[in-house]
């Protein structure tokens, strides 16, 4: 009900430009620099030969499982490149309708599986994998994995590092932009919902600040900003990911802020947003107020003192009053 109430709810310019009016200057926020920075990413596909080698030795770990010579979370220990392997020995959680959070093959194969049954070699965006299904329930499956990664040779980061240079050039002569390249060639995973585009992780905006980009994949960035200005394209770069992945990526330097006190200029869309869940929280309310009278809520004793509920108490009280003198 409230989602039908509030999504109606929209904003005017003459609105927005009222409501920061009504902001007290000196209670206008200071903002420090803040950034919009994209990526576009190529992970290099390994040589038939290194998948090869990466799918054997799957099928032998899974051969030394079922015939009892080593248990699964021995060899998820000792062999899977899982970054997080050494906390969990390669058992997750995977619920069905979660697919924005995993790998959709992954997850594919993870609830394919019977009890006690470990799959084939698959591959993944993250590599290779075999998993062993440990139970199911409703639409939650928990399993153990072990991850092999093809070895990415020199020529193979060489060969994704030509393909940037053309993607580079392609955006830069006007034949594509960079969210239309992002879309048809990123291998990040959530470049089809970002656009590529770096999410602050307090309010879901693209603006970020400096101090934001503290991973350690990251560091390369920060350093490359001094001599990128907005609108620029960095040449191709090799990094290293957060899983440990070996890719090459391109960075674009969207928009750079100064330092400012919050102004409709450089905050529109910041602007625009509060004053959008300011008008969202007045219908709600004034729909709470036309409602609640038509409906029997009973409230126990001890929690007749709050005050979020004592505001609809002494309303039900009023409508009473009012409704008693009318039939009088």
């Amino acid at each position: 009900m409230r989602e039908k109430i509030v999504n109606a709810v929209k904003v005017t310019p003459s609105e927005v430009k009222n409501f920061f009016d009504g902001i007290p200057k000196d209670s206008l926020p200071f903002f420090e620099s803040e950034l919009e920075i994209g990526s576009l990413v190529v992970f290099p596909k390994a040589s038939y030969e290194m998948e090869k080698y990466a799918t054997d030795k799957l099928l032998d770990y899974k051969k030394r499982i079922e015939t009892k010579q080593a248990t699964f979370s021995t060899l998820a220990t000792l062999y899977s490149e899982d970054p997080s392997v050494k906390e969990n020995e390669g058992v997750m959680v995977l619920n069905r309708n979660d697919k924005n959070m995993w790998d959709a093959d992954f997850l594919s194969q993870a609830f394919r599986l019977k009890e006690g049954e470990i799959s084939q070699p698959f591959k993944s965006q993250f590599g290779y994998h075999i998993v062993q299904c440990i139970s199911r329930q409703g639409d939650n499956v928990r399993v153990q994995h072990i991850l092999v990664k093809p070895v990415i040779t020199n020529s193979d980061l060489t060969d994704a590092t030509k393909k940037l240079d053309s993607i580079r050039a392609n955006i830069i002569s006007g034949k594509y932009n960079f969210a239309e390249a992002v879309a048809e060639y990123s291998d990040a995973q959530m470049a089809k919902f970002d656009g590529g585009m770096r999410q602050n992780k307090n309010n879901g905006t693209s603006l970020i600040t400096i101090d934001q980009l503290d991973d350690p994949s990251d560091r390369s960035i920060v350093l490359m900003l001094d001599s990128l200005k907005a609108g620029d394209i960095s040449q191709p770069e090799r990094y290293t990911d957060e899983q440990g992945r070996q890719g090459v990526r391109i960075i674009y330097l969207k928009t750079r802020t100064k330092p400012h006190r919050m102004n409709l200029d450089d905050d529109y869309a910041r602007i625009m947003q509060q004053a959008l869940e300011r008008k969202k929280a007045v219908a709600l309310n004034k729909w709470l107020r036309e409602k609640v009278p038509t409906y029997y809520v009973h409230v126990e004793d001890e929690y007749r003192q709050c005050p979020n509920i004592s505001q609809w108490l002494s309303q039900e009280t009023a409508t009473v009053t009012t409704s008693t003198t009318a039939k009088k």
